[in-house]
């Protein structure tokens, strides 16, 4: 993962601050991290290029302060595969400053933010960039490097963030199994289109959110607007000279709002955003045809949980989501999940190993046949050891030239497993 000499003096900046606080105060300083090793093993696609077999070292190192007013925390996390280096990850999730007060507080450094209410599809959650190559319906988040500001105004608590460079998202190697590629096809560089149309060099840029957050009555509201680079629909074009596919990012204005609400065993939740986006010049003759519809987007759902006469607790999960505002060929090629229903049962059993099983499937109502289906155990193995496995199956109609959906996915079928040390 590429990062900016700017983002990576917020990550010094973060971590000089905590290795002072440590020394000045070692009883508000504490550390954690884990360490393991994670595989994926793919059922065959007969293609040379591809790796069937994954097999990775993981790392996740956190060290955090607190004292007062001011608080910090670093969290910077690794991988490294045996099979494809394409997957090989160093970044910082979380390298922040904060300094905080009854009705306001400030923040400098690399953060995650979570702006999803729902547990299957996620329309609101956009402020990070991600890691492309993983579980498509919820993909492992990279660090932003942002300043916010909050403060309470009556019932409504307000945050402003600037975010002063563009991340780009670690997209799927040729190797990976979950790129897309064709065979002798590779991924070139980032293409950052700036807000005139016209292709921007670098990754520093202007970008801004705000979001305000409320409740009424059981109902817990949020609003936002970001005004940044789009990293979750990016546009791909090719080029003949180098054989190489380039991500195209454009920019994007959003507009959003979640709702969730607690009604006896019931939870309500519903998401919904408005994405408007800038398209690249007619100038830029590398990029002709290339454009993302503005689009609408709404996910509701709802979920029940109740406790079994063994001790246990089960919890079911109904979610839909659908865009509206574009053809049905744009939606198609706007987003994975474009018009579709989820559900998922957990069962935890609430006993000493902390056992937990989890079973998903995600359906479109548009195109029979398609679904991915997944199933999840995990539990601790010891006081520091924990393990979780599982089977993953996507199905969908034969791809065609330009593959959209989970067509990109067909037969990307896969057995998981993790073995993780806590310290």
């Amino acid at each position: 993962m590429k990062f900016c000499f700017g983002a990576r003096s917020i990550v010094m900046f973060a971590a000089l601050a905590l290795a002072w606080a440590s020394t000045a105060r070692a009883q508000e300083f504490d550390t954690k991290g884990e360490l393991g090793v994670e595989s994926r093993l793919f059922s065959s696609d007969d293609r040379g290029v591809t790796e069937d077999r994954a097999l990775a070292a993981i790392g996740r190192c956190e060290a955090s302060y607190h004292d007062g007013a001011w608080s910090a925390r670093v969290r910077v996390f690794g991988r490294a595969d045996a099979y494809d280096g394409s997957r090989d990850l160093l970044v910082p999730e979380e390298a922040w400053l904060e300094y905080r007060q009854p009705r306001w507080h400030a923040r400098v450094g690399v953060e995650l933010d979570n702006g999803s209410v729902l547990e299957i599809f996620h329309p609101a959650d956009v402020f990070n960039s991600r890691n492309f190559d993983g579980e498509i319906e919820n993909l492992e988040k990279l660090g932003e490097p942002a300043v916010s500001l909050g403060t309470v105004l009556g019932p409504v608590t307000v945050t402003a963030f600037y975010l002063p460079w563009r991340i780009e998202p670690h997209l799927p190697g040729p190797h990976s199994r979950l790129s897309g590629l064709p065979d002798g096809v590779g991924l070139g560089d980032a293409v950052w289109v700036s807000r005139n149309g016209r292709i921007d060099s670098g990754s520093r840029a202007d970008q801004f959110a705000l979001r305000a957050e409320t409740r009424v009555g059981p109902a817990d509201l949020t609003f936002h607007y970001l005004h940044h680079q789009d990293r979750l629909q990016p546009l791909f074009a090719f080029d003949s000279e180098t054989l190489k596919v380039k991500p195209v990012f454009l920019p994007v204005d959003q507009l959003g709002a979640t709702v969730q609400a607690a009604v006896a065993s019931w939870v309500l939740k519903l998401e919904l955003t408005h994405r408007d986006f800038t398209e690249p010049s007619p100038r830029e003759t590398s990029l002709a045809g290339l454009r993302q519809p503005d689009h609408t987007t709404l996910a509701a759902g709802v979920e029940y949980g109740w406790s079994t006469p063994g001790g246990g607790q089960t919890s079911l999960v109904l979610e839909a989501e659908t865009i509206f505002g574009t053809t049905a060929a744009e939606r198609r090629a706007l987003a994975v999940f474009q018009r579709d229903v989820g559900v998922a049962v957990r069962y935890a059993f609430n006993d000493v190993a902390d056992r937990q099983v989890t079973a998903s499937a995600i359906f479109d109502l548009e195109r029979s046949g398609e679904y991915l289906v997944s199933l999840t155990y995990r539990q601790r193995l010891a006081e520091v050891l924990s393990l979780r496995a599982g089977v993953r199956v996507i199905e969908a109609a034969v791809g065609g030239d330009d593959p959209v959906g989970l067509e990109r996915f067909r037969n990307v079928d896969y057995l998981f497993a993790s073995l993780v040390y806590n310290f």
